[in-house]
């Protein structure tokens, strides 16, 4: 990878007017190999598993099977709009279930998204530098799977990718790489306008910042952090906002290799001493680089994640929030802080320390990733069972898991909950870390196991309104109301006789992970607890 880079640092400095895309160009052409060897091992966690563990994937999956049942009349109260934005993943992913099945669609569309985002973070990085340190390329290979990716969030992710790209080009400054950025802009803005955005404002932010006086810079970093304080409150008198304290902790961008359960923030906390260790004691000259205009814009990113509102409620007729804007910008502000780093004189222990961690990484990821498929294995086999066209909806409360479920993971994290119970304030941590267990990327197994054989009643992309996919109110496919969603999630949700026939997959006991399925009746609560004779 070093040699992959060494050839654009050189010709940047003989060629200071080539522009950005001819050195990117010229850099690929001369260490292809390298890259496509890179490509390869960064795409190994797309396919060891059957299915690719990502939140939301599964429902844009099983979506655009129900987009393919609009299009031949077969889903009644269903219909497709044409949004300008948050739809270019679905587009894709659309195309590829077409043409080639739901496997390829997954697992092709995915690879594509992460080898476009990792690629951004490397051009960020080596742009702001001229070199890419090789012990950050494990660093950003955690990114590219970080709590975004798992999140699902993929519209986001590939418009973050993109802009990732634009910030590089936009500080190259060359004139002959605009009609390229007007490009960019125009495709990112049909995957998500956040990151378009950022790129907005940090385009005009680089450029004032350059024609004054670095003595001066910090009149225009305090306006655009008044600004931030600004916004927020304007928010939160304008929209029903909710600000959570733990967004202190996603300031630097480390959560986002807290992925599955709370053992993982022993890893970020393991990630930040590295990056500070590469800072303060391999960088000389870190009081500058500190100074310098990459370090204001992530200070301005951290301000954005802990000052903003974490949920904004966008439409109250329709009870949709928007959600998780703190742990998006956290990506932002993770691929900054690389950035800062990469700064930094490389030393062995750098490459040694980061491969180490982006190993427990993997590692984690792989015992996840196989336990949730385990799980999906299971979902699928008790709705093959059920007549095609029935209505199923999930409830998986993982946080309430015993101590005695013989799977490695959940033994893992019950032995690091007990750890961190005995430390002072040991409680209060895991009371206010949220992400808890797996049960917030479990919640839509049931979405792809239903693709072919039935519909997944809680599908929340329709009444979202963010989305293509669109419900008419008493529809027989999905719920098309907001509050009812949120009900279904929290399992306080009672089902009204035009549920029914509805049926349940819901975990068997509370001491394990183990999955069960049963019709439900009128009023029962997705919550409730099954008589024995209604076990299947």
């Amino acid at each position: 990878m070093a040699a992959l880079l060494e050839g654009v640092r050189m010709q940047t400095q003989e060629n200071p007017s080539w522009s950005w895309f001819a050195l990117a160009s010229d850099a690929l052409r001369a260490n292809w190999l390298l890259a496509v060897c890179l490509s390869a091992a960064l795409l190994v966690p797309c396919f060891w598993t059957t299915h690719i563990q990502a939140g939301d994937l599964a429902s844009h999956l099983y979506n655009a099977w129900l987009a393919q049942l609009i299009e031949q009349g077969n889903a009644p109260g269903l219909w497709l709009a044409h949004p300008w934005t948050n739809v270019l993943f679905d587009y894709l992913l659309a195309f590829l279930f077409r043409t080639m099945g739901p496997w390829a669609a997954e697992h092709i569309a995915v690879a594509l998204s992460v080898l476009l985002f990792f690629w951004g973070e490397v051009a960020l990085v080596w742009t702001l530098n001229r070199r890419l340190p090789r012990s950050l390329i494990p660093c950003l290979a955690m990114l590219a799977y970080g709590y975004v990716f798992h999140a699902g969030f993929f519209n986001y992710y590939i418009s973050l990718g993109i802009a990732l790209y634009l910030m590089a080009i936009v500080w190259h400054g060359h004139r002959g790489d605009w009609i390229g950025v007007a490009l960019g802009f125009f495709v990112a803005s049909l995957a998500h306008p956040i990151p378009v955005l950022c790129v907005l404002v940090s385009t005009i932010y680089i450029y004032l910042a350059r024609g004054i006086a670095k003595r001066f810079q910090w009149v225009l970093f305090l306006a655009a952090i008044g600004s931030v304080v600004t916004l927020r409150e304007l928010l939160m008198l304008r929209f029903t906002s909710i600000w959570r304290p733990n967004q202190f902790l996603e300031m630097t961008g480390a959560d986002q290799v807290v992925v599955f359960g709370r053992t993982g923030w022993l890893l970020a906390l393991a990630l930040l001493v590295v990056w500070c260790l590469m800072i303060f004691r391999a960088n000389p000259e870190w009081p500058r680089t500190l100074r310098g205009i990459p370090a204001q814009l992530f200070y301005i990113c951290a301000a954005i994640i802990a000052i903003l509102p974490d949920d904004i409620l966008i439409a109250p007729e329709r009870y949709g929030w928007f959600s998780a804007g703190p742990p998006r910008m956290s990506l932002l502000a993770a691929v900054l802080a690389c950035a800062l780093v990469g700064s930094s004189k490389p030393q062995r222990w750098h490459a040694v320390t980061m491969s180490g961690l982006a190993g427990l990484f993997f590692l984690a990821l792989y015992a996840n990733h196989r336990e949730l498929n385990r799980l999906e294995s299971e979902v699928t086999k008790l709705v093959e069972a059920l007549p095609v066209g029935q209505r199923v909806v999930s409830y998986f409360p993982w946080q309430e898991a015993g101590e005695r479920d013989p799977h490695f993971v959940y033994r893992l994290e019950t032995a690091f909950e007990r750890a961190v119970a005995r430390l002072p304030f040991g409680g209060r941590f895991l009371d206010a870390v949220l992400r808890k267990r797996m049960r917030w990327t479990a919640w839509h197994l049931i979405d792809r196991a239903c693709i072919g054989r039935c519909f997944s009643y809680g599908n929340y992309e329709p009444y979202s309104g963010e989305f293509r996919l669109r419900a008419s109110s008493g529809n027989p496919i999905t719920i098309s109301n907001g509050r009812v969603a949120r009900e279904m999630e929290s399992g306080r949700y009672r089902v009204q006789a035009r549920d029914l026939p509805l049926y349940l997959v819901y975990r068997c006991r509370a001491e394990t992970a183990d999955l069960c399925l049963r019709p439900m009746g009128a009023g029962e609560a997705l919550d409730s607890k099954p008589m024995p004779d209604r076990l299947d």
